[in-house]
């Protein structure tokens, strides 16, 4: 069998590596690669090699010994002469090898007889090449013990303190095999007895240790004081646990402090597979350095099974209730701070620095297996200050403060019902900094507390840069746990599971949140604070009605800030007739968004606050439904409240807003949809508000102001549908409250209807469809409104059943090529103002520039109106356009509406305006015919009767449609019902 050699360098068998050692000065010498001496002398050959004093307990005055060799090839024996003497604080052992005699090539068990024939108490095996010292392969040690024989079957007996010295005076002695394949098990409690200066210069308790240790339900008290000085390392009831080390069924009670570095109360650190099982750890491990743990400082491959941490730990860097630092994989299954039949326990972890966590401070391209974890220390809100797992400057988490992982990892059936906070970033229920491009399972586990950071703050992560994030099993952050408190709060990046994710996110079972999300500076999300470059699936996210996010900026129910990326639900619909029931639609979140705190109360002042995501940058949203409560002060939105499409594949599409209310009483830009739109590029379709909308200026039930960019293409925003009442203040659409932006680009608005009442207080303009499009390059198309549209006293209005003021316009300019189209749309509401100078029309409140290089298209046309306009006013309004200024044109449009006091068709024009008007129609007794012809009751349901009208591929008669009157082929929602 081949067998591992260990290097002799780095060993505590030290092998001379100078000149200046002979045995014999008087004759030359040849030395081997690794420093041992062959010399020779009259009568014999003189192999010397330096040996480490501990190896061999013999006084300093022995001057001889007899070395004896056993062949490992042969099994012959041979034994020698040899001096010894001191050199550099080791012996020098020079052995006499007769002239005539030869030491053949082999592997040795090597053994020190002195005078009297004592052997020494360790056996060597070791290598001789060239009648020289070449390797230590082993040694065997005689432990002294005065019970057992060290097997499995009958273990060493550790009884007394004194025992415990003894057996660690034999480890001391076996620093090569360090009682590997050896069991030893204590029978009593005693305190670690401190060990002579003799042996290590500094008291402490602690070597290497490679065997079994069977504590049988014992405690040993283990003190420690240090200094932080280079000495104080490696420092535990063993400095090092190596490979095939088991510690089982032992109690531990530390009081530690002053270590610098790798510190714990089982082991300074473990190298290799090692096994803890029913060990139990309790008093205090305090003003530490790194690689602080409560059993070991730092490990590799580390095995841990029913174990309990009932101690406090501090340090600076790397502090872990289990571990500080873990290498490799590190298992652990049955891990606790709770005592049997206790609901709620203590636990402390500090680090000065950073990464501090329940089971390890930092993991390091390793692997974590976590099953059946529980901690414990519940408090109430008003002890939300106390550090229960904490860290100074970043990285902590309820598990793991620092977590790289190079292979897949789980953590299974895990609960943390303990304080996570730092003044620092990355704090996590779990985790507070993952950084892997593996996976990471979390299954069946909750988080029940208190956690909070600077920024990236989450329930379960505090930030995720890379990797796979799946959620399995029935996984929770939603109970307060025995009286204790639970909310997630932090400056920036603060989300109900990851404050920010830079990785993917999967729930495969149900995933329940219930948790206040605070975020004091911006980006909260009820799921995740920040996401960027990754989708999300929202499938299994379930979200409690109780649930509330906070946050003065970019906010959602579900994301607060989503960067480049794809959020998308379920939800798909037809917008066939009838209007799909807002009751088909389950929601993704229905609980509240809004500035404000728990602590100071809930404010209207949050900037970008959406129901699903605060602000969407180059981000696409499908198939999400918002069934809760927005409330804010800028850019508010029931799905999103700012979103920034930049690329064609940014889609806001199939999106429902069926929540109690989206409001916004301090500031503009509201929207059941979304806030405010800044388009680029993208595709924008298919959603339906069935909320209440209530804003400032610029509100809208779909969008609140949309933007149309120098950079960017033309805007489309098709199929969309309100079906809740709007209110604001200023400039109010049904779909849209409000358009601006570039006036080259082009933007347009089809097949979308309102179904609801819009209203405002006055001032601005308002329809049911858009409240003011200022922009030019603008089309409304195939558009219906059968909501009442009203405005308010608070100041004169432009008042539309479509739109409210439509164009771009300019008090010096007498026309705009290219300016407006409102085309094959229809309204059947009323429409009415309190403020008798405002400008009411059926279809249009007001009509900006028209066009002189076009009479087909840049105009209004093709629409008709069988809404009642109620109200009287100064100017004369008009069943189709209040307003129209210099080169405005209208054609093939019908009245069917009562007009109180206006015209069938155009109300009034601007002063001195040239306009122009064709084939323009209103059934007779509504209004007054100023430009316009009126047409009988009986003749309405004939084609010649409108002259002028498409009825090939614009206009159709039915006399079972729109009251016999003729009614529009292209115009998907205009006899649609709710």
């Amino acid at each position: 069998m081949k067998v591992q050699r260990i290097p002799i360098i780095g060993l505590l068998i030290a092998i001379l590596l100078v000149t200046g050692n002979s045995c014999n000065n008087d004759e030359p010498y040849i030395s081997n690669e690794i420093g041992s001496m062959l010399e020779t002398s009259k009568n014999f050959k003189l192999s010397s090699f330096l040996l480490e004093k501990h190896i061999w307990d013999m006084p300093d005055t022995t001057e001889q010994v007899t070395i004896q060799l056993t062949s490992l090839t042969d099994s012959s024996v041979k034994e020698f002469d040899a001096t010894v003497s001191i050199k550099d604080g080791k012996f020098l052992i020079c052995i006499q090898i007769p002239k005539g005699v030869h030491l053949a090539d082999s592997d040795y068990d090597l053994l020190g007889i002195l005078a009297g024939g004592k052997k020494l108490g360790t056996r060597l095996t070791a290598t001789f090449k060239n009648e020289m010292l070449y390797d230590i392969l082993a040694a065997e040690v005689e432990y002294g013990l005065e019970e057992g024989d060290g097997s499995a079957e009958n273990p060493y007996m550790i009884y007394t303190a004194e025992d415990f010295d003894t057996f660690a005076f034999g480890l001391y002695k076996d620093s090569i095999n360090h009682a590997k394949g050896k069991y030893f098990k204590q029978a009593g409690d005693f305190i670690a007895p401190p060990l002579s200066d003799i042996y290590s210069g500094r008291n402490y308790a602690g070597y290497t240790f490679a065997g079994t240790y069977d504590g049988d339900g014992h405690t040993i008290q283990l003190n420690y004081t240090g200094s932080n000085s280079e000495k104080d390392q490696n420092i535990g009831l063993f400095k090092v646990l190596c490979n095939g080390a088991t510690i089982k069924n032992l109690n531990v009670n530390a009081n530690m402090r002053g270590i610098l570095k790798n510190a714990g109360a089982i082991a300074g650190k473990s190298d290799g597979n090692v096994s803890l099982d029913k060990v139990q750890v309790s008093g205090s491990i305090q003003d530490c350095g790194e690689n602080i743990g409560g059993f070991i400082g730092a490990c590799k491959h580390l095995t841990v099974t029913n174990s309990r941490l009932l101690a406090t730990i501090s340090g600076m860097t790397s502090v872990g209730g289990l571990v500080g630092l873990a290498e490799g994989e590190l298992a652990v299954n049955n891990y606790t701070n709770l005592m049997p039949g206790k609901e709620s326990g203590t636990i402390g972890i500090l680090a000065k620095g950073s990464n501090a966590g329940g089971i390890a401070g930092h993991i390091s391209n390793g692997k974590l297996y976590a099953m059946n974890i529980s901690l414990f220390h519940a408090i109430p809100q008003e002890d939300i200050d106390l550090k229960i797992i904490y860290s100074e400057n970043g990285n902590a988490g309820g598990l793991v403060g620092l977590m790289n992982i190079s292979v897949a990892s789980q953590i299974v059936n895990a609960q943390v019902a303990a304080s996570v906070r730092s003044a620092g970033n990355n704090v996590g229920g779990l985790i507070g900094l993952f950084e892997s491009n593996q996976t990471l399972t979390i299954s069946n586990s909750q988080f029940n507390s208190y956690v909070k950071g600077n920024e990236n703050t989450g329930g379960f992560i505090g930030r995720a840069s890379a990797g796979e994030i799946k959620i399995g099993g029935n996984t929770q952050i939603a109970q307060v746990y025995n009286g204790g408190y639970l909310s997630i709060e932090g400056n920036k990046n603060v989300g109900g599971a990851i404050g920010y994710a830079k990785c993917s996110l999967l729930a495969n079972d149900k995933f329940t949140l219930n948790a206040q999300v605070i975020a004091f500076s911006n980006f909260a999300g009820g799921l995740i604070g920040y996401l960027r470059d990754h989708s999300l699936t929202l499938s299994n996210f379930n979200f409690d009605p109780n649930m509330h996010v906070y946050g003065p900026d970019a906010t959602g129910g579900i994301v607060g800030y989503a960067d480049k990326c794809t959020i998308s639900g379920d939800i798909s619909f037809s917008l066939n007739d009838p209007i799909p029931s807002a009751d088909n639609f389950g929601s993704h979140f229905p609980g509240t968004v809004s500035s404000g705190s728990p602590y100071s109360g809930a404010s209207s002042n949050g900037t970008a606050m959406g129901g699903i995501v605060g602000y969407a940058n180059s981000a696409g949203i499908t198939g999400v439904c918002f069934s809760g409560t927005v409330v804010g002060g800028d850019r508010v939105g029931g799905i999103v409240g700012h979103a920034k499409m930049e690329t064609p594949s940014c889609n806001i599409a199939h999106c429902i807003n069926k929540g109690k209310s989206v409001t916004n009483s301090s500031g503009n830009r509201t929207g059941g949809i979304c806030g405010y739109l800044q388009y680029i590029n993208g595709c924008f379709e298919s959603v339906i508000n069935y909320g209440k909308i209530d804003g400032l200026s610029a509100t809208g039930g779909v969008i609140g102001q949309a933007s149309v960019d120098d950079n960017g293409g033309k805007m489309v925003l098709t199929y969309m549908v309100n079906a809740g009442p709007v209110t604001g203040k200023g400039d109010v659409g049904g779909c849209v409250g409000y358009i601006t932006g570039s006036n080259s680009k082009g933007n347009e608005i089809n097949n979308s209807a309102n179904f609801s009442s819009v209203t405002h207080s006055g001032g601005g303009s308002i329809g049911g469809i858009l409240g003011f499009g200022d922009i030019a390059n603008s089309r409304i198309l195939s558009c219906a409104n059968h909501g009442n549209i009203k405005g308010g006293s608070s100041g004169a209005s432009n008042i539309g059943g479509i739109c409210g003021r439509f164009g771009w316009h300019s008090g010096s300019s007498v026309y705009k090529n290219n300016n407006i189209e409102l085309a094959k749309c229809c309204n059947t509401g009323t429409i009415s103002s309190d403020d008798v100078n405002s400008y009411v029309g059926g279809v249009l409140g007001r009509q900006a520039l028209g066009s002189t290089t076009d009479n087909v298209n840049w105009m209004v046309h093709d629409c008709y109106n069988k809404g009642n306009i109620p109200t009287k006013h100064n100017s004369d309004t008009g069943g189709l356009i209040g307003y129209v200024d210099h080169t405005s044109e209208v054609q093939c449009c019908l009245n069917t509406g009562k007009i109180e006091k206006g015209n069938g068709v155009v109300g009034t024009r601007k002063a001195a305006a040239v306009w122009y008007h064709h084939y323009l129609y209103f059934l007779e007794g509504t209004a007054k015919n100023w430009s316009c012809e009126k047409i009988k009751e009986s003749d309405k349901g004939k084609e010649s009767t409108y002259k002028g009208f498409k009825f090939s591929d614009v206009w159709k008669l039915d006399a079972s449609k729109n009251n016999g009157f003729p009614y529009l082929q292209d115009c998907h929602f205009q006899f649609y019902k709710l």
